[in-house]
């Protein structure tokens, strides 16, 4: 079932900054969505949260004074094998932000991605505004680091899709052992907040970045057009397939529904 996304942002620093300054960000990177946006008038005793309204959403700004939880960022953290920093990153940190989208409760894939993008350009104005040291995402359990996160929500008003910062690539070991050539299994964590199903591709030995590249094209295309594969297609990305999908009730690494894709005996 799809997820609630939230993001929360590490901070360098612990008193509660000034919101102004945020939202003057947010109206600079994302002209077209947040040109108008303003603040909700705050309550007594809430000047840690803001509520800045965006159309039929309300997207939610929390200053939490103190670090994330480190088994909150535990699994994310031990996972993680883009950032070779995350660790010292978080360690350093003192405060966090929590950042969420209210208002859309529909549960199909476009509703989630309008929720994505609207945190996505929230935490992506925190970043650009105050001294952030990382990025972790609830729905996925995953971390990002946070100026390569900022650049690529750019070009969200453009049409980008920036499904390597909203999904994680995850590595197993395969179960068969070859020597100089180690048997890899690529699966992704964070697309089942979009769609309800991560992907697996069978354990392979080919090189990692191409097994990761197919994953991260596949979950793109998935996030841009819903779950339109069924059992046996073939898709590839050049003018012959190179993968085949099986739909999974479970996965190998996952209790959720997978799709699990397979090489093609060419391409294997």
């Amino acid at each position: 079932m799809p997820q609630m996304i939230t993001a929360m942002v590490a901070l360098a620093g612990k008193a509660t900054p000034s919101f102004g300054g945020i939202v003057a960000t947010l109206r600079r990177l994302f002209p077209e969505t947040m040109r108008n946006v303003s603040p909700a008038p705050q309550d007594a005793g809430q000047e840690a949260t803001m509520l800045v309204p965006v159309g039929t959403h309300v997207l939610t700004f929390m200053h939490m004074p103190f670090a994330i939880p480190p088994e909150t960022l535990k699994g994310a953290l031990d996972s993680e094998i883009v950032w070779d920093g995350a660790r010292q990153a978080f360690a350093a940190h003192k405060s966090h932000f929590v950042v969420a989208c209210l208002g859309e409760k529909g549960s199909d894939h476009d509703a989630v991605h309008r929720q994505m993008r609207l945190v996505s350009m929230g935490a992506a104005a925190i970043i650009e505004t105050l001294q952030a040291l990382g990025v972790y995402f609830g729905h996925g359990e995953y971390v990002v680091e946070p100026g390569p996160f900022a650049r690529e929500m750019h070009g969200l008003e453009q049409g980008g899709l920036p499904v390597d910062q909203w999904v994680a690539i995850r590595l197993y070991p395969g179960p068969r052992y070859n020597p100089g050539r180690p048997e890899v299994q690529v699966t992704t964590q964070g697309l089942s907040a979009f769609v309800g199903i991560e992907l697996e591709i069978d354990p392979s030995t080919k090189p990692v970045p191409e097994l990761a590249a197919a994953a991260l094209d596949t979950a793109r295309f998935i996030i841009a057009k819903g779950l339109v594969f069924n059992q046996d297609d073939s898709i590839g990305s050049g003018p012959s397939p190179t993968w085949r999908i099986h739909t999974l009730n479970e996965g190998a690494r996952t209790a959720l529904p997978v799709y699990r894709l397979e090489p093609l005996a060419a391409q294997a």
